[in-house]
């Protein structure tokens, strides 16, 4: 089963923010979908509503022209105009039948009380064409028009009012009905637009959430390998950090442990690589004694120096034996002294750690308080629920006043916003944190000692960011590097030499001066350049051809071992390649390193 700490902290982050994420999609996809069905109801409501009026405003339009057929037919004087007349009042009785016939289908979607008023405009336009078919209409033949008015201006005319006072009804009705379906649609426009709101604020803290569970657990695990780191700077080498999870703070808990061992195991070979040397020193003095005394005794008697030459063999063997010695402490001595460079960096990578943790700790209180708003958001909005639903709407203003003033006072527009850049800020600090943890198990491994291909560039830009904390304060990088192809080499030893030419580079400049260190890398002629200058105080002539010599240094005790230049020559030459540099009093110094790209006659 994979625990949450063997997940690395960039899957982490990419977990919880698709999760919001998912649940804003979710919420988008809602949201859209109910909308679209609100407003296809809606419009069904609405085409609904208006066919039935279009209908019955064409019902009393038909109405009103069966009513001024009938009275221009009574008005005809001219009885060859009669005919023509009557034909237009059934023509107008035929439309108004038919009106009324599609709006008694059942398919017509009028509902029971329009359906009602339908059939009783039937039964009054029933009895409007008896009157009018059997008694106005033969009278207007017969010559009788008086009696023929009589009925229009009376029965006939009540009968017409009638018809329009009941379409008029039918027309209100139709439009309160339709109001009332909006209002009806509105409303659940709006307890949708709240639902959809709660849900949101809800995901938001769900991811609040996790953000701050997973940046607690960081919190503190790296707070435990920092006290770690400070325990080390206090001189403590056999410290130990919590190194459980699969992720990138357990990787930098086991790199800190394991540069810890190999610093305490270095510290304990160095001690005694430096006693053996200066052993091998003594007994050395001693055979020069020896041999200088077994020079005088030469000269004395030849029989004698026979013998002694005899010893000296035996002594040239043992000095031999002694010089494969020396030799081997070389090699243990250039380890140390990179593994002795990495722990004076120890308290500058613990700042350099520490500035990341810091900008972390201080998002996650932003992140609470952030938290803390959106909650009590929360809360307004379930009180607002309640006064919704109590349907007093002064309660439900009161409370939207509140939560609109809480929002602008506490800005939650912004702070929804910050959200994501806070979360970008947190992973920018993580990834910084992984480029330290990489310098720091690149230069802790002793190495193979194969030769490999190697790209200068990238070694040398390692390099840099491994002791910026040591350059950063006294001068600015300028960098100029050039198209230049991998070489074979041993790695880890070139980039030992850069980082002791880095170093020497800052500490060259004087205080309170504006340094400025330039890096610049080249090809010609199969070699590889590399220049490292300064602007700093330079070398004086006098000391020119000792800089390369063993134990020499010009810091004070105690601040170098002076091997530092003496062990990046060995590395140079052994690698087949150049070391020197040019300086100048008071204006600075440039070393320069050239390296062949063919690793040919390197022992291997």
């Amino acid at each position: 089963m994979i625990r949450l700490r063997d997940i690395g902290i960039r899957k982490k982050l990419f977990l919880t923010f698709g999760v919001f994420l998912f649940f804003i999609m979710v919420i988008a996809v809602m949201g859209l979908v109910d909308m679209a069905a609100t407003k296809r109801a809606s419009r069904a409501v609405y085409e609904e509503a208006f066919s039935e009026a279009m209908k019955l405003l064409r019902l009393k339009s038909d109405l009103e022209d069966a009513r001024r057929a009938m009275l221009l037919m009574i008005s005809e004087t001219d009885r060859a105009r009669l005919t023509s007349d009557h034909e237009a009042v059934k023509e107008a009785t035929r439309r108004v039948d038919a009106e009324i016939g599609e709006m008694l289908d059942e398919h017509a979607g009028f509902d029971k009380e329009a359906v009602r008023a339908v059939q009783e405009i039937r039964a009054v336009w029933e009895e409007f064409k008896k009157t009018r078919d059997g008694e106005i209409i033969p009278a207007v033949y017969e010559g009788d028009i008086r009696r023929g008015r009589t009925l229009v201006a009376g029965v006939q005319e009540e009968r017409f009012k009638r018809f329009i006072s009941i379409a008029d009804t039918l027309v209100a009705h139709e439009e309160a009905e339709a109001a009332g379906s909006q209002d009806a649609i509105e409303g659940k426009m709006a307890r949708g637009a709240f639902l959809y709101a709660a849900v949101c604020v809800l995901s938001v803290l769900i991811g609040v959430a996790m953000l701050m569970a997973l940046s607690g657990d960081i919190g503190r695990r790296l707070g435990r390998i920092t006290d770690a780191v400070n325990e080390m700077t206090r001189g403590r080498l056999d410290v130990k950090a919590d190194a459980h999870g699969g992720d990138e703070v357990g990787d930098l808990a086991r790199g800190f442990n394991e540069m810890a061992g190999r610093l305490n195991e270095d510290k304990a070979a160095r001690m005694q690589y430096i006693k053996t040397l200066r052993l091998e020193k003594e007994k050395n003095e001693r055979r020069a004694e020896e041999l200088e005394r077994l020079n005088k005794v030469f000269e004395a008697s030849q029989r004698e120096i026979e013998g002694k030459n005899a010893e000296l063999r035996i002594s040239n063997a043992e000095l031999n034996a002694t010089n494969r010695r020396l030799s081997d402490a070389k090699h243990q001595l250039v380890h140390s002294e990179k593994m002795a460079s990495i722990g004076q960096l120890a308290a500058g990578i613990a700042h350099e750690i520490n500035n990341p943790v810091g900008f972390i700790n201080s998002n996650l209180s932003t992140l609470a308080a952030y938290g803390a708003g959106i909650r009590e958001l929360l809360y307004m909005y379930r009180e607002l629920e309640g006064a919704h639903r109590s349907g007093n709407p002064k309660d439900v203003w009161e409370v939207m006043g509140r939560i609109e003033a809480f929002k602008k006072d506490r800005d939650m527009d912004f702070a929804v916003e910050e959200l994501v850049t806070m979360v970008n800020e947190c992973r920018d600090g993580v990834d910084r944190v992984r480029v330290i943890i990489k310098g720091l198990k690149e230069f802790s491994h002793a190495g193979t000692g194969e030769l490999q291909e190697f790209d200068v560039n990238h070694g040398l830009e390692g390099t840099v960011n491994m002791v910026w904390h040591e350059i950063k304060y006294s001068a600015a990088i300028r960098k100029d590097y050039g198209e230049v192809p991998h070489i074979r080499c041993r790695p880890q030893q070139i980039n030992q030499v850069f980082m002791n030419l880095l170093m020497n580079a800052a500490q060259a400049i004087p205080e309170g001066k504006k340094g400025e260190i330039g890096l610049k890398t080249s090809f010609r002629d199969g070699f590889v350049t590399v220049e490292i200058s300064d602007n700093g105080a330079g070398i004086p002539a006098k000391i020119g051809q000792k800089v390369f010599d063993p134990f020499f240094t010009t810091k004070p005790v105690g601040s170098g071992t002076g091997l530092g230049l003496s062990i990046s020559y060995g590395i140079i030459k052994e690698h087949n390649g150049e070391i020197g540099f040019l300086s100048e009093a008071g204006r600075g110094t440039t070393f320069f390193v050239k390296l062949p790209v063919a690793a040919g006659g390197m022992p291997v």
